[in-house]
C-alpha cells in the first residue's frame, strides 16, 4: 500500500484583500513525500513566499485544501494551527529573525518555546542541535557578535530543535557566500536521514540542482513540478 504523502495541496489558492484584491496564488497541487527535498523556484513576485506561508499555516488559504502529514488543515482555529506548526513544521526565515542580544543557545531554545518541555529538557535539545550544526563552540555566544554564516546556522538549529516532519526555508543561502552554502546544503542533506521533508524557495541554481525535484511558479500558478 502505497505512504500518504506528508504535504497534500490542491487547488489551494491566496488571494489579498484590498481595493484592488491581489490573488497571489491559484489552483496550486502539489504532493510531497517524507524525506523529499524540494526547491520552488520563479521569478519575483510569482508566489513563492505566499506558497511557503500557506504550507507553514501562517495564514489561511483562499481556496483548495491542504492535508498535512494526513491532518486536513481547512477550517483549523488560529490556536490548532500555532499547535500543527510547533510540533511538526520548522522554518529559516530570509531575515534569521534572531533576538541579538541573546545567545545561540537561548535563541535555539526558542523553536521549542511551544512545546512544554521542561527547561532542562529544551537546554540539553538545544545543545544537541548547535553541535548537529557545528556551532559547539558559539553556543554561549549573543548572536550580534557572530558571523552572517553563523547566524544562518543558528537559524537552522533554531528549525531543526524539534524535529519537525517539515522544513520550510526561504532564501536559506541569500546572504552566504558559495562555502557557506554548501554548508547548509549539507546540513539539510542530513536532514533527509531523519525522514524531514524539505521546501526550499530560491533563486540559486547552486541550491535548486541539490534538490529532488524542483516547482516552478509563475504569476501566482505552478507552471511544472508539481503533482507527482
Amino acid at each position: 500500500m502505497a505512504s500518504t504523502p506528508l504535504v497534500e495541496a490542491t487547488d489551494l489558492g491566496k488571494t489579498f484583500a484590498g481595493p484592488v484584491p491581489v490573488e497571489a496564488l491559484r489552483d496550486a497541487t502539489l504532493t510531497i513525500e517524507g524525506g523529499e527535498q524540494v526547491a520552488i523556484v520563479g521569478p519575483s513576485g510569482s508566489g513563492k513566499s505566499t506558497l511557503l506561508n500557506l504550507l507553514g499555516l501562517l495564514t489561511d488559504s483562499s481556496a483548495g485544501s491542504y492535508r498535512l502529514d494526513g491532518l486536513d488543515t481547512t477550517g483549523l482555529s488560529e490556536r490548532q494551527r500555532a499547535s500543527l506548526r510547533a510540533e511538526r513544521i520548522g522554518f529559516v526565515f530570509q531575515e534569521f529573525h534572531l533576538m541579538g542580544p541573546r545567545s545561540s543557545l537561548e535563541n535555539t531554545e526558542l523553536g521549542l518555546l511551544y512545546r512544554r518541555f521542561p527547561k532542562r529538557e529544551r537546554r540539553r535539545r538545544a545543545e544537541e542541535a548547535l553541535v548537529a550544526v557545528g556551532l559547539e563552540d558559539r553556543i554561549g555566544t549573543k548572536v550580534d557578535r557572530l558571523s552572517g554564516g553563523e547566524r544562518q546556522r543558528v537559524a537552522i538549529a533554531r528549525a531543526i530543535v524539534g524535529k519537525p516532519r517539515l522544513l520550510l526555508a526561504d532564501e536559506p543561502t541569500g546572504n552566504l557566500d558559495e562555502a557557506n552554502s554548501m554548508a547548509v546544503l549539507d546540513l539539510f542533506a542530513a536532514l533527509r536521514e531523519e525522514n524531514t521533508a524539505q521546501v526550499i524557495v530560491t533563486h540559486d541554481p547552486l541550491v535548486a540542482d541539490h534538490c529532488d525535484r524542483r516547482i516552478t511558479l509563475r504569476y501566482g500558478r505552478i507552471e511544472s513540478g508539481g503533482p507527482r
